[in-house]
């Protein structure tokens, strides 16, 4: 754990978009967390943006990952997600796009991350944003 304490705390202090992380996967090794670029439409809000908030949650993915990912079920798998981000910063939804894991408490987990996002406020006129985002979950 003090590892990926570390690792996160470089990875705040010197890397806003890099997009990988490593937590300690108690059964197997090493989970590596990849957000993958977002893709964003909409006006108002830059693909930079929505990465660096998106990456600020690597660790809470792991925790989804942790309590609800067993060494029974695939170990290696994507998740796309899309959410709708209000002018005022807050997210409206989240939906699955592409569920590489059936585990329900885990998607719920990750939607449930999601829908706290909080992003800059833009002007009510510039209207909502849409993002597609995808999250790669791997045992190294």
């Amino acid at each position: 754990m003090n590892n990926f304490v570390f690792f996160a705390g470089l990875l705040f202090t010197f890397g806003p978009f890099f997009n990988r992380a490593i937590a300690q996967d108690a059964q197997s090794g090493s989970l590596s967390i990849f957000c993958t670029a977002p893709a964003v439409y909409g006006k108002g809000r830059g693909e930079s943006e929505i990465a660096e908030r998106v990456n600020l949650k690597t660790q809470y993915f792991a925790n989804c990952y942790g309590r609800n990912i067993t060494s029974g079920e695939t170990r290696e798998f994507k998740v796309r997600f899309r959410f709708v981000v209000k002018p005022a910063g807050n997210v409206d939804s989240v939906t699955i796009v592409f569920d590489g894991t059936k585990n329900t408490g885990f998607l719920e987990c990750m939607k449930g991350i999601f829908l706290q996002m909080q992003f800059t406020k833009i002007p009510l006129n510039q209207g909502d944003c849409a993002v597609e985002q995808s999250v790669i979950f791997r045992v190294l």
